[in-house]
């Protein structure tokens, strides 16, 4: 399986429409479906910050709903029963309106899945989330739950950091090559997902969960990738950049209520 070429064009096509202060947030309405990334001017681990978002973006607050993360590949399905609890898992599934689901990173990966007005999912994808395969997890829970269709998914993989700034040791490398053989993921130079300079090693954790994604049969044209690295950009927070910052961007998705 070969990795399509991947750039962000998609992606900021989807971020550009709309009136809306790119300072503070990327906001987008896709098929009904309202998706948000905070910038450094909000905390989203803040509940006032995280208040003042929903109010200017028209995120319903008294119903966002998030995990104590704990870097797993759990994913929790939200219905009538728990919306707003908080228990330990890194991603969130759910086919209801009006009921945004958040992660938060400053680094690890946020994947935003779509399926159309149908029902979304959200994951925080760090290096164990993402060799947990968690994005494809949550997919399959999707199509277990809500019926979702390959098709018709639209991915979103967020700001985190890049390849060129995530230097790591080998067998973190031999690690990822052996799960991704062990999932049919078949890499070559056309898609690899780490780079070697002068004997230190870089590993692409958004590339990862593509091919992840693209192996599970997510239409490659589907994936809208950032290409935004937190630790380049100063508009995002890094734990790395940041000195171990407890800070956190706030990626959101809901469905709206249907018109």
């Amino acid at each position: 399986m070969k990795s399509s070429s991947v750039n962000n064009s998609g992606f900021f096509d989807i971020f550009s429409s709309g009136e809306y202060d790119s300072s503070k947030y990327l906001y987008s309405d896709i098929n009904g479906v309202s998706v948000a990334i905070t910038k450094r001017k909000y905390d989203a681990k803040n509940d006032a910050d995280m208040k003042m978002v929903c109010d200017e973006l028209g995120f319903n607050f008294e119903k966002l709903t998030y995990n104590n993360q704990i870097h797993s590949s759990i994913i929790r399905k939200i219905d009538a029963s728990n919306i707003s609890e908080i228990e330990d898992a890194d991603a969130l599934i759910t086919d209801l309106r009006n009921v945004p689901l958040v992660v938060f990173t400053a680094d690890c990966v946020p994947v935003v899945i779509i399926d159309e007005k149908n029902s979304a999912g959200i994951a925080h994808a760090g290096w164990r989330g993402t060799y947990g395969n968690i994005a494809v997890k949550a997919i399959d829970e999707m199509i277990k739950h809500y019926n979702s269709k390959l098709s018709s998914l639209k991915v979103i993989i967020g700001p985190c950091i890049s390849e060129k700034s995530y230097n790591v040791g080998y067998e973190l490398i031999e690690k990822f090559s052996s799960m991704l053989e062990e999932n049919g993921v078949i890499v070559d130079d056309g898609n690899k997902f780490y780079s070697e300079v002068d004997g230190v090693y870089y590993l692409n954790l958004a590339q990862v969960n593509r091919l992840l994604l693209v192996n599970r049969g997510v239409n490659p044209e589907n994936i809208l990738e950032a290409n935004i690295c937190t630790a380049l950009d100063d508009g995002f927070y890094s734990y790395r950049k940041d000195s171990k910052t407890s800070k956190r961007i706030g990626t959101i998705v809901e469905i709206r209520e249907e018109v």
